[in-house]
C-alpha cells in the first residue's frame, strides 16, 4: 500500500420526500468499505443525505471522495462529483447505477467502480499512490489518453467472512441509528425482470458463515436489527441454524425485521423460529395478485401464495409490509384499486404501492428502451413514485393517478384514529405517518401532472410517427414490387397500386393529425394506426404470394 489517502465517501441523499424518507438506515456497502479501508491505514469519513455549503466546508480537507449511487440517486452525485471535482478533489463513483451506466458516471468522476467494490477500490487506491493507472484492476472504468476504458469485470467475491464488519462509527451523521442493519447474504436465485439485483451480486447465493453474523450480532448488542439479505430465508437450513444460535447463545435482539419472499411460509416451523427469535415484521415482495403480471414478473410465485403467506405469518403474530408494483403490460387502470381490495381483505398490516420502474441494468429496461416507452431519462423521478414509461393498458397519467390514490386511501387519519380507538400503537403510527408522507408527497411534486402530461404526450406521438414512418416504408416497398412483378397482370398490378396509394393517403392523413393531437386523441390514432398496420401486411402478404416481392427471409 501506498500513502493514506484522507477519504470522504458519500451516500446521497435521495430527491424529495417519500416514503423512505423517515427511515434513518444507511445502505451498507459504505460502512463496510470504510472498515476495510481503515485497516488499510487510511483516514475515513462517511457522509449520507444532503451535502450542504455548511457540511461540504468540514470535509474539504479530503483527499479523495467516493460516492455511492442508486439510480434516483444519481443525479444529486453527479452534482457533488463535479463540486469536487472543481475543488481538485479526485472523485470515484460506484454503486449500482454506475456499475450499469459507467460511461454516465465518468462525464463526473475520475474513474467508477463497476459491481463489488471490496477489493477493487483498495487496488484503485493503491496504483493512485504509485502515479499509475489502474489498468489490471478488474471492475474499474476511466479514460486513458481520452478514450474510456472498462477493465474487465471483478468476479463476484467467494468468501464475505474476509472482510470487517460494517463500521457506522465512522458516519459522521448526528442522526443515531435507530435500528442495526445485518446483512447474512449477498444475490437472489430469482430472475424478476424489474430487479438489477441478480445482475449485480449475481443468481447464486453466497453466505456469510453463521459464526460471523453471531459475531457481529454479539459486538453490535442492538436491540433492534434490520436484516438486509434480498431474502433472508433464501436457504431455510442457514437460517434455522442462524436463528437457533441466536436462541442459544442469548443474542435474540429485542425485535428484528427482514426481507422474505412469501414462499418462507412453505416451511412453518421456519416461521415459527423466527418468531421466537425475535422476527417482528417481514417486508414481502408480494409484486401484484394479478397472475399474468407474476408471469410477467418471473416472480414463480402466485395469488393464492401469498394468501396462504398471510395466514401463516399472522397466526405466528409477524406484521407483513406488502410491497406490490402497479403497472406490467398486463395491469389497467382497476388493477391499483384491486389490490387495495386484496390487502385489506387479507389483513396486510402496512403496504407500499410502487409504479414499475425500469432501472438500467435490468432486462425490464432494455425492453421498454427498445420499444421506445421510456418517457424521461431524469434520473431524480426512478424512485418508484413516478411513472416513467409508458404501460401497455393504461396511461402514465393513470398509472400515476391510481397508484398513489390507492396509497391515500389505505394510509388515512380516520384508519389512525381507528386503530387508536383498538389501543393499537403500531398502527396509529404507521396510518398516520403515512397519511402525512402522502399529502407531503402530493404537495412537492404539484407539478409533477402536468409535467408527465407534457412528456408523455410527446412520446406517444413520437413513437406513432416512428409506426407511421415505417408503414410508408413498407407501402413504398410493396408498391415497387407491384411495379416489377405484376405488370403482366394488368388487372391485378392497378388493384394493387390502388390500395397502396389509397394506404399512403391515410398514412399521411394520421401523421399530420398526430401534429395537432391532443392526449385524448391518442387512442383512436393508435387505433386507426394498427388497423392500417395490418391492411399493409395484408397486400405485402397477397404480393408475396404472387410473387411481385420476395417472402420474408427469402
Amino acid at each position: 500500500m501506498g500513502h493514506p489517502y484522507r477519504i470522504l465517501l458519500i451516500e446521497p441523499a435521495p430527491p424529495g420526500f417519500h416514503v423512505f424518507s423517515k427511515s434513518q438506515m444507511p445502505r451498507l456497502g459504505l460502512p463496510l468499505l470504510g472498515a476495510i479501508l481503515r485497516e488499510r491505514g487510511h483516514e475515513v469519513r462517511i457522509h449520507l443525505g444532503a451535502l450542504g455549503p455548511k457540511a461540504l466546508s468540514r470535509h474539504l480537507d479530503c483527499d479523495l471522495v467516493g460516492l455511492s449511487t442508486t439510480t434516483s440517486t444519481a443525479l444529486e452525485a453527479y452534482r457533488l462529483a463535479d463540486q469536487f471535482r472543481a475543488l481538485g478533489k479526485t472523485v470515484v463513483i460506484g454503486g449500482v447505477h454506475a456499475s450499469f451506466l459507467p460511461e454516465e458516471a465518468l462525464e463526473h468522476a475520475d474513474f467508477a467502480v463497476r459491481g463489488e467494490a471490496e477489493e477493487s477500490f483498495p487496488a484503485l487506491l493503491d496504483c493512485l499512490a504509485k502515479g499509475v493507472l489502474p489498468e489490471d484492476v478488474p471492475g474499474i472504468s476511466y479514460r486513458r489518453s481520452g478514450e474510456i476504458v472498462h477493465n474487465p469485470d471483478a468476479p463476484l467475491l467467494p468468501d464475505l467472512d474476509r472482510y470487517p464488519f460494517p463500521d457506522f462509527g465512522l458516519i459522521t451523521s448526528p442522526h443515531p441509528l435507530s435500528i442495526r442493519p445485518l446483512q447474512t447474504s449477498r444475490g437472489c436465485p430469482f430472475p424478476c425482470n424489474f430487479c438489477s439485483v441478480t445482475r449485480m451480486f449475481g443468481r447464486k447465493v453466497r453466505f456469510r458463515s453463521v459464526e460471523s453474523v453471531l459475531e457481529e450480532l454479539r459486538r453490535a448488542q442492538a436491540p433492534d436489527v434490520f436484516f438486509y439479505d434480498d431474502n433472508f430465508c433464501a436457504k431455510p437450513e442457514y437460517t434455522r441454524e442462524l436463528l437457533t444460535g441466536m436462541l442459544e447463545r442469548g443474542l435474540k435482539p429485542k425485535y428484528f425485521e427482514a426481507q422474505v419472499r412469501a414462499d418462507v411460509t412453505r416451511h412453518p416451523d421456519l416461521v415459527e423460529l423466527m418468531a421466537r427469535a425475535g422476527c417482528c415484521q417481514v417486508y414481502v415482495g408480494f409484486e401484484s395478485i394479478n397472475p399474468e403480471s407474476l408471469k410477467a414478473y418471473d416472480k414463480r410465485q402466485s395469488p393464492e401464495e401469498i394468501e396462504t403467506a398471510m395466514e401463516v405469518f399472522h397466526k405466528h403474530k409477524i406484521r407483513v409490509h406488502g410491497m406490490f408494483v402497479i403497472g406490467s403490460d398486463f395491469d389497467t387502470r382497476k388493477t391499483a384499486r384491486e389490490t387495495l381490495r386484496f390487502v385489506r381483505r387479507r389483513g396486510v398490516d402496512t403496504i407500499q404501492f410502487m409504479m414499475l420502474t425500469p432501472l438500467p441494468g435490468t432486462d425490464f429496461f432494455r425492453q421498454l428502451e427498445a420499444q421506445g416507452r421510456i418517457l424521461t431519462y431524469d434520473w431524480s423521478l426512478y424512485d418508484g413514485h413516478h411513472a416513467v414509461f409508458l404501460p401497455r393498458r393504461m396511461s402514465p397519467v393513470r398509472l400515476q393517478k391510481t397508484t398513489i390514490r390507492a396509497m391515500s386511501r389505505f394510509y388515512t387519519w380516520r384508519e389512525g384514529l381507528k386503530a387508536a380507538i383498538r389501543m393499537n400503537k403500531y398502527q396509529v403510527n404507521y396510518r398516520l405517518m403515512g397519511w402525512y408522507i402522502i399529502r407531503r408527497w402530493k404537495w412537492d411534486n404539484r407539478g409533477w401532472l402536468p409535467r408527465l402530461k407534457e412528456i408523455s404526450l410527446k412520446t406517444q406521438r413520437d413513437l406513432l410517427n416512428k409506426r407511421l414512418a415505417a408503414i410508408r416504408a413498407q407501402l413504398d416497398e410493396a408498391l415497387a414490387g407491384a411495379r416489377a412483378g405484376l405488370p403482366h397482370l394488368q388487372t391485378g398490378y392497378q388493384e394493387a397500386q390502388r390500395q397502396v396509394e389509397s394506404y399512403r393517403s391515410e398514412a399521411m392523413r394520421l401523421a399530420g393529425e398526430l401534429m395537432s393531437a391532443r392526449r385524448r386523441d391518442l387512442a383512436a390514432l393508435e387505433k386507426r394506426t394498427e388497423e392500417l398496420a395490418a391492411a399493409v401486411r395484408s397486400i405485402i402478404e397477397d404480393e408475396q404470394r404472387l410473387g411481385a416481392i420476395p417472402m420474408a427471409g427469402g
